[in-house]
């Protein structure tokens, strides 16, 4: 029960899971995170599984306290023994493990009765089409690392703008060089 009273008349269940959030928001534990993946731990974090990643009883630390205004992130790891990286890392964890591979969604996506043709472009794909550019460099910089690796790394990194790049040319040969409208080039007939 997420508005269960942890000390009366001060601080909900909710309240405690919105204090860590605020303060989650402000640390470093997002700087590194995907917007969607920041969106999700504010949708699944709950009270219990809070809980789960604190050494000590979140109840009864609390009901011992005089205040919690201003509450810093690292007191909630000190109080609680909250393992705020292993807290995030199980939310990022159950997305990944609940997540179909691109293969499955493509077999559905295929399957479908409406569907007609298009293409899917992954961080793999990309970082493929990267590496050939890469491999006829003979002074680029891998930072010891395989090149696989390194144009991954690089793409992942630079997941928008590859977007937007993909997005771009897409639009471009559509506009360009799209197939016609002239259907009886095709043999189709319209009768």
């Amino acid at each position: 029960m997420e508005n269960e009273i942890l000390k009366k008349n001060i601080l909900t269940k909710q309240d405690f899971v919105g204090m860590l959030l605020d303060e989650l928001s402000n640390s470093v534990y997002f700087e590194d995170k995907a917007d969607e993946d920041i969106k999700l731990i504010r949708e699944k974090s709950n009270f219990d599984l809070i809980q789960k990643y604190c050494t000590r009883d979140i109840k009864t630390i609390i009901n011992q306290m005089k205040d919690f205004e201003n509450f810093e992130l690292n007191e909630f790891e000190y109080w609680f023994g909250l393992k705020v990286k292993e807290y995030i890392n199980e939310i990022i964890k159950q997305k990944k493990d609940n997540m179909k591979s691109i293969d499955e969604i493509w077999k559905e996506l295929i399957n479908h009765p409406e569907y007609m043709t298009g293409s899917i472009w992954t961080i793999e794909s990309v970082a493929q089409v990267i590496e050939t550019d890469i491999e006829d460099d003979e002074d680029f910089d891998l930072l010891g690392m395989s090149i696989k690796d390194y144009t991954k790394e690089i793409v992942t990194k630079n997941k928008t703008k590859f977007i937007d790049i993909i997005d771009d040319f897409e639009a471009y040969c559509y506009k360009h060089d799209s197939w016609s409208s002239k259907l009886d080039y095709y043999g189709i007939e319209l009768k």
